[in-house]
């Protein structure tokens, strides 16, 4: 009977492990693409989406999604946009209108530049940031710290991650 329990025990165990995606992996430039499934989707809409300010766009069939306590350095907000006409997911930041589309981030001494005109350089960024933070670097935008509360930096790996599982890669 004990052998029994133990068994059953083990196996829920591994299962509830196995269910449990790896929130600390890093996200490789190979690995980036905006599609979505049907299930990641589903997966957002009944479990994630409550967690968010949502902006519906019938007219584009796009919904876009922010965190209102999530504001980083130069006005730049983080959001995720659903476009569920298409099946795509695309991590996106908000400007101020007159903020330049060029921005420069330093991560650990390392100075990037990205022309955020182009929607690829949003995924990039975010990437760039989310990997950062796992990584406990330090991220500059311009001179100042791109995380002006320590909780927003909580918050945006938290967001980063969803829109990975929303396009299924985690």
């Amino acid at each position: 009977m004990i052998f029994r329990k133990t068994h059953i025990f083990i196996w829920l165990l591994l299962l509830i492990c196995a269910c449990h995606p790896d929130k600390t992996k890093t996200v490789d430039e190979s690995e980036i693409r905006m599609q979505t499934t049907d299930a990641s989707e589903l997966y957002f809409k009944n479990v994630r989406q409550s967690e968010y300010v949502i902006e519906e766009m019938p007219d584009a069939g796009m919904n876009v999604f922010s965190l209102d306590q999530l504001k980083l350095v130069n006005g730049l907000q983080p959001v995720i946009i659903l476009n569920w006409r298409n099946d795509m997911a695309f991590f996106f930041f908000k400007q101020p209108e007159d903020e330049e589309t060029m921005i420069l981030i330093t991560i650990n001494g390392e100075k990037f530049s990205l022309d955020l005109a182009n929607q690829r350089n949003h995924l990039e960024l975010g990437r760039k940031i989310y990997n950062a933070t796992l990584n406990e670097e330090e991220i500059l935008i311009g001179d100042k710290p791109i995380f002006s509360k320590p909780e927003s930096k909580d918050s945006f790996r938290r967001m980063y991650f969803d829109y990975l599982r929303l396009v299924d890669i985690r």
